[in-house]
């Protein structure tokens, strides 16, 4: 469990911008098929070259709750956690050659917790980073992007330079046909630990996924943090059910130990990962505009503490919404 779990922060800093790259990035020649730049997936023609050499804009919102479900410390009852998400972004992609795109933006994170008193738990989880990459085309089947994020990355409570985390991207995708792409890739975070064991503990994580358009109207989208399976209802509408990884390292405020006597606390490292299990519908109702609402269980909450304790707060088992929207042009 611990292994997928690390894989899952891995998805917050890999996957989501490959898996956009699978999506959007392709071949030059106008003749050849490629995946649109859309949340369906669905494949095309490639763009005009005039066409290709706009600026891409990518943005979005998204608002999640999960509802109460117990949370254990060791073999600790602690009491009933609740917890609120919302995200937003903003990325745009500006080419500087035909194989060479720069990308920069911004992307803000909160998880808001209904902490149980007598606990160590943070009230708030955040970050506001900067988006800044670049994505190249090294041959018709080779995609290659590099990306940093630096930002703040903590509670938010007294921001000072420890703040300050700057996760890397590396990733490749191998486009085998118009229907079958493989991703490959490694995220590296300074402030992350991947406590697979307690002989290893690393800030780097590789992965791998694959997005596979099998039959009509079906993909299998294998591709963290959001694997899915997709059917494509009509061309406005898309169902589908999978699984959501969630989560990242954030840094605590200077005092957040002393209320229950544990300096050892302070302005430690926490890492947050959250396991989501759901379904859901996607409606294009405008060109560039996707409506998003899912629904499903929270499989898994952890909270690992980075000190000489390495406290663990484990939990899970409840109900949670969203709902989003994205849009593309």
């Amino acid at each position: 469990m611990r292994l997928a779990l690390a894989f899952a922060s891995l998805a917050l800093f890999l996957a989501s911008p490959i898996a956009s790259w699978a999506q959007t990035a392709g071949p030059s020649s106008a003749t050849r098929s490629t995946i649109q730049a859309d949340d369906w997936l669905q494949v095309e023609e490639a763009p005009e070259r005039s066409r290709a050499s706009a600026i891409g804009h990518d943005f979005g919102t998204k608002w999640s709750y999960t509802a109460g479900g117990d949370m254990d410390q060791g073999d600790r009852d602690i009491g009933s956690l609740s917890s609120n998400n919302v995200k937003a972004y903003y990325t745009a992609s500006v080419p500087l050659h035909e194989k060479v795109s720069l990308r920069t933006g911004i992307d803000y994170n909160r998880y808001s917790f209904s902490v149980p008193e007598g606990t160590l738990l943070p009230n708030t989880l955040q970050s506001v980073a900067l988006t800044l990459g670049a994505d190249f085309e090294v041959n018709e089947n080779w995609l290659v992007r590099f990306e940093v994020a630096p930002g703040l990355y903590s509670d938010f409570s007294d921001i000072s330079s420890s703040d300050f985390n700057v996760p890397i991207v590396m990733g490749f995708t191998y486009l085998v046909d118009s229907n079958l792409q493989w991703v490959f890739g490694i995220a590296i975070d300074p402030l992350f630990s991947s406590r697979i064991s307690s002989a290893l503990d690393s800030p780097a994580f590789p992965g791998i996924g694959v997005r596979w358009a099998f039959a009509d109207q079906w993909t299998l989208h294998a591709i963290l943090p959001e694997p899915e399976i997709q059917y494509q209802a009509t061309d406005q509408l898309q169902a589908f059910a999978g699984a959501r990884l969630m989560g990242g390292a954030y840094r605590l405020r200077q005092d957040a130990g002393d209320g229950q006597g544990r300096q050892d606390f302070n302005n430690v490292v926490v890492t947050y990962r959250e396991v989501r299990l759901g379904a859901g519908l996607r409606y294009q109702f405008h060109p560039a505009l996707t409506l998003e609402a899912e629904g499903g269980y929270t499989a898994s909450r952890t909270f690992n503490y980075k000190n000489e304790d390495g406290l663990t707060y484990d939990g899970g088992g409840a109900p949670y919404a969203q709902i989003g929207l994205k849009g593309k042009f």
